[in-house]
């Protein structure tokens, strides 16, 4: 910073010796600025160089001071007061003061296309040029790698808010699934405690028992039926959303599996409830006609247990 710091002050010191055309009078001592200063439009050129020498003063006590905000703005209106190329030269300095190497190293190529004159400040320049060129494609890379960092990170956050959704639909799929389990329980319960009623209010007498038991496999196999249908239809619903979706995820997987549960519960279920709705109907037939016939003709049928060394049933036998 030293070293900069002078190459500033030999800059601006030397400049209007340098860049100044012949005849041109050294800087006056500075004058009180006044209140509304004309714009360099309305200042003849000798009033304009003028005016410019004053503020080079000025900017190079700012930039001494390491006031590198005031000293651009300074060096703003210089330039618009008297446009020379060594100028350029000074923005390229004072940009690189305040750590924008990036608006020094575009000051300084500036300046070298101009072609300048001073042969020490081209010298300069270009080594400068060297410098911030090296320096600018670290920044770019740097910045270039944060913005890669950023979009991967956006990336990885919006996959996160997918899953999260995905895992909310899910949760709110599952309580849907309990509710409904927990309905068709309460409905299972209702149904049996009216087969209790049932029972109980149904007179004893010849194949009473039968046609009891009947009614009430009857009733079950129906509700389980219901409960087939139900799955089902909760089995078709997931193959649907299953098939619609175009491109494998995880969440495919899991659709899938759960078309698969859905449709087995629904065959176990519909399976019972059929076969419990023909037993139920063979039992009540069976008691109706045992209470109809005489004694000898009624319908004598046992349940026993069988057991194999390489199987176990159940044997049914009767006379009818």
């Amino acid at each position: 910073m030293n070293t900069m710091r002078m190459i500033a002050v030999i800059t601006v010191g030397a400049m209007w010796q340098l860049a100044a055309p012949a005849g041109v009078a050294q800087a006056q001592p500075e004058e009180p600025a006044a209140a509304d200063a004309p714009a360099a439009e309305e200042l003849s050129p000798r009033e304009a160089r003028r005016k410019a020498r004053e503020l080079d003063r000025e900017f190079q006590r700012l930039f001494q001071e390491e006031k590198y905000d005031d000293a651009l703005g300074v060096l703003d209106q210089i330039m618009k007061l008297d446009p020379r190329v060594t100028h350029l030269y000074n923005l390229g300095l004072v940009h690189y003061s305040r750590g924008d190497k990036e608006s020094s190293l575009d000051a300084f190529q500036r300046f070298l296309a101009e072609g300048p004159q001073e042969r020490a400040l081209a010298r300069e320049a270009r080594r400068f040029v060297r410098i911030l060129e090296r320096d600018v494609q670290i920044i770019r890379e740097a910045r270039r790698q944060s913005q890669s960092t950023v979009d991967d990170a956006e990336r990885k956050a919006t996959e996160a808010s997918a899953r999260a959704e995905q895992a909310e639909a899910a949760r709110v799929e599952a309580e849907a699934a309990a509710a409904d389990a927990r309905q068709a329980q309460a409905k299972s319960e209702a149904e049996r405690d009216r087969m209790r009623e049932v029972l109980a209010s149904t007179p004893s007498g010849v194949g009473a028992g039968k046609r009891t038991l009947g009614v009430s496999l009857a009733l079950v196999g129906g509700v389980a039926l219901g409960v087939g249908a139900f799955y089902g239809l909760d089995a078709r619903a997931a193959n649907s959303e299953a098939e619609s979706v175009e491109q494998w995820t995880v969440g495919h997987d899991w659709l899938v599996d759960r078309a698969e549960g859905y449709q087995t519960r629904s065959l176990i279920f519909g399976i019972a409830g059929a076969g419990l709705i023909a037993a139920g109907a063979t039992l009540y037939y069976l008691g109706e006609r045992e209470a109809q016939a005489p004694l000898t003709e009624r319908v004598q049928l046992g349940v026993a247990p069988s057991v194999s060394p390489g199987a176990a049933g159940v044997a049914v036998h009767g006379r009818f």
